[in-house]
This record gives structure tokens, sequence and C-alpha cells, in this order.
């Protein structure tokens, strides 16, 4: 007897028991059932259906022939039209692929980088002069870095080999200014004067030789040429090259000639006015206008016109400079104060203070010795140390203007800041740039004592600005 199993290894254990037996003979034949049986069994898995495999679709690839052409030059001209890729060339600028940290126009920054693109000097020469100043400012660092001093010999021999060349347009292109202007502001910012007002000459030379600074008209080139002729003037002490005469003096814009009724706002604050010169007071009311005006745009968010910041610093600050009085005179008082002021709003970089400069000492002499400075109102000495303070000193390396400011705010009856806010905005400011560092003034002179007794305001202030109280 043999065992036919249907199913050697079958999965499921309960159909074990229902496999078939089948007894076969050899003397007889088995019957047709067990025969269907046993066929059954030997067929399973032979008749399973075959799903049919997918069929591949082949897409036939058209060559659409070439039209005849009457020439080579002619099918060489169609060949390239069919199959070259129709890619431009320059896909945006090259600042388009630079994933910034927020939305910007890119217009405005190949603006403001103009001067360095395809420029090898004007390139080295700014990276030297971002790369000094972060080393200066941000690593407290007094000298100048190995890898800012390879720079700038870089970008100094290619501009030295460009101005002894041949190519007398290149000796006077707009990138060529640029660079030397950014050469003389480094060495200004380094404190060498000597090589600061040797670049600004030949910035000068280069102006003279394009036609003048009317050729610049609205240009950064324009704006930026001012601002150093000023910015270095002002605090070495020395003559501007540009609007060296009165001749040359730009009038004021039209609309700071409209003056303000400052007699209805604050009287006590503006009537020395009526006893300096005429052309003093004039300025004193032209830049206290603009400061309405920026002001307001500030509160109804319109902006000034194209052009008049500009305007403005040429036309009040070149006056003042060129402008003469006695040292012990409310006259050069008020002018310095204007000039401090005017520091401050067009020329100053944040709250980055000049170290040491002509300007701070003569600024500083001014308070400490002139008799018409002590005869001015309370509130307008508090305007000129407050600005003194934000402008050109730290008050707190600076005891004596610490406690100078502490002194006459105590006079004036500026118990609060609002006090103090009200009586610098009938007088002269800027909200949007000196409402900050003024207020952090003010809160931190209040939460000081004075470190001198405070006694007369002559002699006692001299004595606490010499120099082994303040570190000169």
């Amino acid at each position: 007897m043999e065992r036919l199993n249907a199913g050697r290894k079958s999965r499921d254990p309960s159909k074990v028991a229902e496999m078939p037996f089948i007894v076969s003979r050899d003397l007889e034949k088995a019957d047709a059932t067990t025969r269907k049986l046993i066929r059954s069994h030997v067929m399973q898995g032979k008749k399973k259906r075959v799903r049919p495999r997918k069929s591949i679709q082949v897409q036939a690839v058209v060559i659409q022939p070439i039209p005849k052409a009457e020439s080579e030059a002619t099918l060489a001209e169609e060949m390239r039209h069919r199959y070259t890729i129709s890619l431009p060339r320059r896909v945006g600028s090259d600042l388009s692929f630079i994933d910034f940290a927020d939305d910007i126009e890119l217009s405005m920054l190949e603006k403001r980088l103009y001067p360095i693109q395809g420029d090898a000097a004007a390139l080295h020469i700014s990276v030297y002069a971002v790369e000094d100043f972060m080393n200066k400012v941000l690593r407290y660092n007094r000298g100048s870095s190995y890898n800012a001093m390879i720079h700038y010999h870089k970008g100094l021999r290619i501009l030295r080999e460009r101005l002894l060349g041949d190519d007398q347009e290149a000796k006077i292109a707009d990138s060529t200014l640029g660079t030397i202007l950014k050469l003389a502001s480094a060495a200004h910012f380094c404190g060498d004067t000597q090589a600061a007002v040797q670049h600004m000459r030949g910035v000068h030379r280069i102006v003279e030789i394009r036609g003048g600074l009317n050729v610049f008209d609205g240009t950064e080139l324009q704006f930026e040429t001012c601002r150093y002729d000023l910015s270095i003037a002002l605090l070495s002490g020395l003559k501007p090259f540009f609007f060296t005469s009165e001749e040359s003096f730009i009038p004021y814009p039209e609309e700071l000639l409209i003056l303000d009724d400052e007699h209805k706002d604050s009287p006590e604050h503006t009537s020395f006015l009526c006893h300096v010169q005429n052309d003093l007071a004039l300025a004193w009311r032209v830049l206290r206008r603009f400061c309405s005006l920026a002001n307001l745009g500030v509160h109804t968010r319109r902006r000034m016109r194209p052009g008049l910041i500009l305007d403005t610093m040429n036309s009040v600050m070149y006056r003042l400079l060129h402008m003469e009085f006695a040292v012990d005179s409310t006259e050069e008082c008020i002018r310095l104060g204007l000039l401090a002021f005017s520091h401050h709003v067009f020329l100053q970089w944040h709250e980055i203070r000049p170290t040491s400069s002509y300007f701070s000492h003569t600024y500083r002499s001014q308070i400490l010795q002139s008799d018409s400075f002590k005869r001015l109102s309370p509130h307008l000495i508090v305007w000129f140390l407050m600005f003194a303070a934000i402008s050109l000193f730290k008050s707190s390396a600076e005891m004596w203007l610490e406690d100078a400011l502490r002194e006459y705010i105590d006079k004036s009856g500026l118990r609060k800041w609002k006090d103090v806010q009200e009586m610098m905005n009938s007088t002269m400011w800027v909200a949007a740039l000196d409402e900050q560092p003024a207020r952090r003034i003010f809160n931190s002179i209040r939460s000081t004592k004075p470190k001198w007794p405070v006694q007369s305001h002559s002699g006692d202030l001299q004595a606490r600005a010499s120099p082994d109280n303040h570190g000169l």
C-alpha cells in the first residue's frame, strides 16, 4: 500500500487531516472517481491563469527632414537654429542667486557696489576698508590686520599703475574716483590726517579735470565727495577743498527759507538769534527748518525731495566752516554748536565718535573756558552738552561732561525724560536719530551720582576736564 500525499508542504495545518489515502492493487484497476482524484492532484498548479504582460508602447521618433539649403552657409545656420538650446547667455544679475535674509531691491545693492564692478583696485581697497573697520570697531584692535594690508597693497599697486599708465580715461573714471575716496575715508578713520588730505587733493584734481562737482549732480559720488571733504576739514581744522569762497557757495534750498513761527514755539530758546550775526542766524533757522521737515516726514511717512539732504549739508556746513568770529563770543559758541549738530546729522556713522580730533578739543575748550557760553540760557546749554555727548564724546568716559549735563539739567528744571524731549524738540533735533541716544544719556545721568562736588561752574569743570582726569 502506498500513500499519495497531494500536498507535502501544506501551509495550513488544518488541511493535513483531510488528505485522502488511496489504496492501489496491482490486479485491480482504479475506478473513475479515484482516477479523477489522482489526475486533479497531479495537475494542481499547472493550469494557473497567467497574467498578460503589459505591452510596452514604442514611440516612434519622427525626425523632420531639413529643407534643402541653397548653400553650405545656409545649411549650417539652419542646423544651428534647430539644435542649439534656446537659453539666454545671462540670467539675472550677479546678485540674483544670493539668498538674502529678506526681500531687497537688487538695483540698490548694485548702485552701492558700482565702483567695484570690474575694477580690481576698487575691489581690493573696499575689502581693505571693510576688514580694517571690523578689526578696529568689532575686534577692538588698534592696528590693521594682515589680510587687510594684503588687499591694501594690492589695490594701491593696481591704482598706481593705472595713474602712471597711458589710458587717460581710466585715470579719471568713476571707479578710480571712488577708489581714492575710499582711501581718503579709511585714512581719516585711522587718524592719518596727512594721508587723508593727500587723497582728497587727488579727488579734487580729478573732479576739476572732469568739469567740477556739477558733472556728478545727483550721484552717489557727489554726495560721498562732499561728505569726506567736510568731515576731514571739520575734524582736522583744515580748509575744505570744495566751495572755497562765498561766490562758490550753493544757495539755501528754497523750501528751507520758509521759516517756522519759532517765536510762537519757544521764545526763550531762540531769542539769542536776535543778537548774533545775520548769516549765522539764517544758518540756524535753515537747519532747524530741515529738522522740522525730517520729523514731519517720519510722522506722515512722506519722503523728502531727492537732493535736499545734500543741498542742506553743503549750503549750511561750508558756510559755517568759512565763518570767523572772536573766540570768546556768542557767535563762535553758536557756530561750533551748529557744526557739532551737523556732524551728527550728516557725517557721523551710527554712534561712532571721532578719536581725539581737533574739533573735539576746540569744542571742549569753548565749553570750559568761554564766558559767552556760560551766559547762554540753561536750556540751550543742555542742548549744546547733549549733542557734544551724542556726536563727539562718550559722556561716561568724560566726567566733566556728565557732571555738567547733570548740573544744567537740574538748573533747567528737567525732571523727566518727557521734559527733556520737549525741550530738545523745541530747540532743534531729528527725533529718529537723536531720541534713543539722548534718552540713554539722560537715564544714565539720572541713575548715577556726581563724581565731583557741584560748586561753581567756572573753574570746577576745567578741573574735571584736565588731562589727568579724562585720560588725554
